[in-house]
């Protein structure tokens, strides 16, 4: 399990699209939003990389929370399922946390 200083996120968001802007409204009132991952306001993480391996580490590793906004089809789409299997599998690998919010 990774310790405090292993982390380069304290929070990483996996949302469908829609919910893009909730997302941001809590990134924005919980603060420091460099430690807050978003891949909307947060596009050069993942600028001229394979995108793939690149949210699989953080949603698995480099994240100590991941929110998920969930709602009916979350999962369904391709990036939204690459996000979950690797979520998935942080919860069976690591006792790091991860919080569901339904809409």
């Amino acid at each position: 399990m990774n310790d405090s200083l292993d982390f380069d996120y304290e929070i990483a968001f996996s949302l469908l699209d829609q919910d893009k802007k909730i997302a941001e409204e809590l990134q924005k009132r919980l603060g420091n939003t460099d430690k807050i991952f978003l891949y909307s306001t947060d596009k050069k993480e993942l600028a001229f990389k394979n995108a793939i391996p690149v949210l699989q580490n953080i949603y698995k590793h480099r994240s100590r929370l991941v929110i998920i906004l969930h709602r009916e089809n979350y999962g369904i789409s391709s990036w939204t399922l690459i996000e979950k299997e690797a979520i998935m599998s942080r919860q069976l690998l690591t006792q790091n946390l991860v919080l569901h919010i339904v809409l």
